[in-house]
């Protein structure tokens, strides 16, 4: 009888897309799924978070992995796929043990590695410090001029903003005088959220006294400060800190584009491999964002749910950007449907937490798990 046998489910990942499926699962197929995590971490950290840590917001929300995920009935295996056997139906990990699935999510998502040598390079919990060092720097006279870049290929520049605004308010506050700059290969700020959100993020750098140099592409940056586009010198400043270019985790026996990223369809599905999906960084895709990742996770878990028998159906995902930007003292809230197509048509703005609990990324299922801290 179907259903007698549990589906056997392996997640890849024990982030918020890793960990979103896995709730997800639980809530929707219960029993009739038997689910494996495999994480190299022991510890789950909202990384979203750590762009206010050297502003004085506190340290980034941590959890051990273990509890969370023996509490909802799932095993935990401590390590990371090293290859997938297509033909065998198996996930086979760095210490050589052989997963089989009937279901896979690969939510493993995404390296970092530097743009450009020259600058200091923010990455989260392990480069707040580029940012702390930046800020004793100004406040002891050392450096009056500090741009934020956005290099090209980066698709989701939103921490950049935070950033420089956290910059700009803290020296501020300090009585500090420097010149803060954002450069941007994007035309407008976050273009693809939509007018309303462009709008604001402008008003706000303008309101900071942060110069905005958009529609630039840094083609490098060298050690004098000189910010190098296609023709010449973007700018010249004293410090530049930049966000990390990413890079997919290229595994054997699935696909990859040119930069390891995984392909997928609009259902996560990665083409040519059954039962596999992708989501979060790990997948080919417009936007790199949590929460995103986590719309992807409880899509395909009302996928696999239903395969196993549950009564869910499946619908097609219409993704939306909730995101929260810190801007100092305050944090504004965004929403905005988004079309690979089009971007954003219909996006607000509000000082007002537009989803709840208002965890730093909308990932409403694991907010509820971790007590919906903010920050």
């Amino acid at each position: 009888m179907r259903g007698a046998v549990p589906t056997q489910v392996v997640i890849a990942g024990a982030g918020i897309a890793g960990l979103e499926t896995m709730l997800a699962l639980e809530a929707l197929a219960g029993s009739k799924v038997s689910v494996t995590i495999v994480a190299p971490e022991g510890t789950f950290v909202l990384r979203a978070a750590t762009v206010g840590t050297p502003f004085g917001h506190g340290e980034a929300p941590s959890h051990d992995i273990a509890p969370i995920v023996a509490a909802h009935g799932a095993h935990l295996v401590r390590g990371s796929i090293a290859a997938v056997d297509r033909d065998e139906r198996s996930a086979i990990t760095t210490d050589g043990e052989r997963l089989l699935y009937d279901a896979l999510v690969i939510a493993v998502g995404a390296s970092t590695e530097p743009a450009f040598a020259a600058a200091a390079t923010f990455t989260g919990a392990d480069g707040t410090r580029v940012i702390t060092d930046l800020i004793a720097d100004m406040e002891a006279g050392r450096v009056e001029s500090v741009a934020f870049v956005v290099p090209p290929g980066v698709t989701w520049s939103l921490p950049l903003y935070e950033l420089a605004l956290m910059t700009a308010a803290h020296l501020e506050l300090q009585g500090v005088e420097g010149a803060v700059h954002v450069v941007t290969p994007e035309p407008q700020p976050l273009g693809l959220l939509g007018e309303e959100v462009t709008a604001h993020v402008v008003d706000a750098l303008a309101a900071a006294g942060i110069a905005l140099i958009a529609g630039a592409e840094v083609r490098d940056v060298d050690h004098a400060g000189r910010i190098i586009g296609r023709a010449g010198t973007i700018a010249q400043v004293e410090r530049v800190i930049a966000l990390p270019r990413l890079r997919g985790p290229a595994i054997p026996g699935l696909p990859r584009d040119d930069d390891g990223f995984i392909p997928i369809d609009v259902h996560g599905h990665v083409p040519g491999r059954r039962g596999v999906y992708a989501i979060g960084d790990a997948a080919a895709g417009l936007l790199k964002h949590g929460g995103l990742g986590a719309q992807q996770a409880e899509g395909v878990a009302h996928e696999i749910a239903q395969r196993a028998g549950a009564l869910v159906t499946v619908s097609t995902p219409r993704p939306v950007v909730r995101a929260q930007l810190m801007e100092g003292a305050a944090s504004t809230f965004l929403r905005a449907p988004l079309s690979a197509r089009t971007g954003a048509a219909g996006s607000v703005v509000s000082a007002e937490a537009l989803w709840w609990p208002p965890l730093k990324v909308a990932a409403p299922r694991l907010a509820r798990e971790l007590g919906g801290s903010a920050s």
